[in-house]
């Protein structure tokens, strides 16, 4: 079995410094994409990903998904995505503590409900306050598949949850692959 990078998901590989995965040393838990992310800020590689692949994969698993995305990023391509998705499901708005206080987090749920037809539970978190919400969330469904658009949050809200190292930066596609 390969061994995966703890960070992104990738397979580790020693053999070709300038392809994904790469590591000087087998033994190590991250490649050095991920080292250089998280020690300085550095992403010299730009990944793009085949969405279409990525929706069937997670339909494929049919497992409980939660969708993240970005309050700041909420258009018809982020969630037509979204309703591509065929499992039992949930919408997970990120970055709450970022609107304005008068503007009512229910008013915007109600709003991307309607805007967009989504009938699953859409839940609009700030992770220092509403962590528990989405712990109970992962608690009863048992099995659960986090997705979503780049930079929504996807790692930060696990490391969070589950207390894990997963590679957080604000570049584009950090995390590569899945990870279990």
């Amino acid at each position: 079995m390969n061994k995966k990078c703890l960070g992104c998901g990738i397979t580790l590989q020693t053999t070709n410094k300038d392809e994904l995965g790469y590591t000087p040393k087998i033994d190590n838990d991250y490649c050095e994409r991920c080292f250089k992310i998280t020690h300085y800020s550095i992403d010299n590689k730009k990944i793009l990903f085949d969405n279409n692949d990525l929706i069937n994969k997670i339909n494929k698993m049919n497992i409980f998904t939660c969708y993240l995305v970005d309050f700041f990023y909420i258009s018809n391509e982020v969630l037509s995505m979204y309703q591509r998705i065929t499992n039992p499901k949930c919408l997970i708005i990120t970055k709450k503590n970022l609107i304005p206080k008068n503007i009512y987090p229910e008013k915007i749920i109600k709003r991307v409900k309607t805007n967009y037809g989504i009938k699953e539970p859409i839940y609009f978190i700030n992770l220092n306050e509403d962590i528990n919400i989405i712990r109970n969330l992962f608690l009863e469904k048992k099995k659960v598949i986090v997705s979503g658009y780049t930079i929504s949050g996807k790692s930060t809200l696990i490391n969070t949850v589950l207390n894990t190292n997963l590679t957080i930066s604000k570049n584009i596609s950090t995390t590569l692959d899945f990870i279990k």
